[in-house]
C-alpha cells in the first residue's frame, strides 16, 4: 500500500488568529451575515462538531480564504487530545480560530472523512511521537503535513469512512445510555437516603 504525507493530499493553515477575549453577539442580534468562530469547545470527545455551540462574533480582518467549507478537517493541534473532526454542511459563514488547523483534502485524492479517521485512529502513534517531549502538548502545522497516510481507492476509503462513523455514533449513544443509568440509579440512591424507598426493593 503506497503512503503518502498529508502535504500531498491536503492543503494545510492555521486557524485565525483572534486578538483579546472572545464576546460573543447576543442571540437576538445574530445575522446571517455574522461570522461564527469555531473554536476547540466546539468539538467534543467523540470528535463531532457542535454547530449550535458556535459563537457569532465581529472579527476583524477576515478574509474570504479564512472561511471553512464543506469537507474541511479541522485539527486540534494543542493540548493533550491532537485530533481531527469532519465539517459537513456550512449553513452559514464560519472560520476556525487558532489553535486548530485547517486541512482541505484535494478533491479526487482522498477522502476528507477518511483522512479524518485516519488520524483519529491509526495515526495517533505518529502524532504522538510529533508532541512528545515539548513543554506545551502539541503539533506544528508542518510536521502534521508530513504524517504519512495509506491511500486506498478512493471507494475503499469511503467504506472505511462510513464503517468508522457508524461506530463512533454507536460509541457515543452507549455513553448517552450509561450516563442516563447512572442519573437513575442516583436517584433511586437518594430516595433510599431520604426514606422514601428501601434498599431491598433495589435489589
Amino acid at each position: 500500500m503506497k503512503f503518502v504525507p498529508i502535504k500531498d493530499i491536503a492543503v494545510l493553515r492555521s486557524g485565525f488568529t483572534v486578538r483579546g477575549k472572545v464576546e460573543p453577539i447576543p442571540l437576538d442580534e445574530v445575522t446571517k451575515d455574522n461570522v461564527r468562530l469555531v473554536q476547540m469547545k466546539d468539538l467534543d470527545e467523540y470528535n463531532r462538531f457542535h454547530l449550535d455551540e458556535v459563537y457569532a462574533v465581529d472579527l476583524d480582518n477576515v478574509k474570504p480564504s479564512h472561511y471553512l467549507k464543506p469537507g474541511d478537517v479541522l485539527f486540534r493541534s494543542r493540548g493533550v487530545t491532537n485530533t481531527a473532526v469532519h465539517i459537513g454542511d456550512i449553513p452559514f459563514g464560519l472560520v476556525a480560530a487558532s489553535p486548530l488547523v485547517v486541512l482541505r483534502v484535494e478533491p479526487g485524492r482522498a477522502d476528507p472523512a477518511y483522512v479524518t479517521w485516519y488520524l483519529n485512529y491509526p495515526g495517533q502513534r505518529q502524532i504522538s511521537r510529533l508532541s512528545a517531549g515539548t513543554s506545551v502538548p502539541g503539533v506544528n502545522v508542518a510536521d502534521l503535513g508530513d504524517v504519512q497516510v495509506p491511500l486506498p481507492p478512493l471507494a475503499t476509503q469511503r467504506a472505511i469512512a462510513d464503517l468508522a462513523d457508524l461506530g463512533q455514533q454507536e460509541q457515543a449513544l452507549m455513553a448517552q445510555l450509561a450516563d442516563k443509568r447512572q442519573t437513575y440509579l442516583h436517584a433511586l440512591l437518594s430516595q433510599c437516603a431520604q426514606g422514601q424507598t428501601k434498599l431491598g426493593a433495589l435489589a
